[in-house]
């Protein structure tokens, strides 16, 4: 039997060596992620305590708008327009670390 065969013999199969092939990340992707991650962090650091509780709930512990509101005690309202500063202050940090 070939290698290149197709599993159960229709042509329409994956291969003995399709299914050999194994899915392994980059040898750099743990250096890209632990480099990402650090950016996270670092632009996070960045912003203002309120900004940076806004985008840990969104984001992070995914709540709902509902939630935060409720979390936070604030009117729906405010966390909506908080979480947008938020995303573009973050969204500006990040920016400014990808340049340096």
């Amino acid at each position: 039997m070939e290698v290149s065969a197709p599993v159960g013999g229709d042509g329409d199969k994956p291969s003995i060596v399709d299914l050999m092939e194994l899915d392994f990340p980059p040898p750099d992707a743990a250096l890209d992620d632990e480099e990402r991650d650090r950016k996270v962090q670092q632009a996070l650091e960045g912003l203002s305590p309120t900004m940076r509780e806004i985008l840990l709930l969104a984001y992070f512990q995914r709540l709902t708008y509902a939630q935060m509101a409720e979390d936070l005690q604030v009117p729906l309202g405010t966390v909506k327009s908080r979480l947008h500063a938020a995303v573009a202050a973050f969204a500006k940090r990040w920016q400014a670390l990808d340049r340096s």
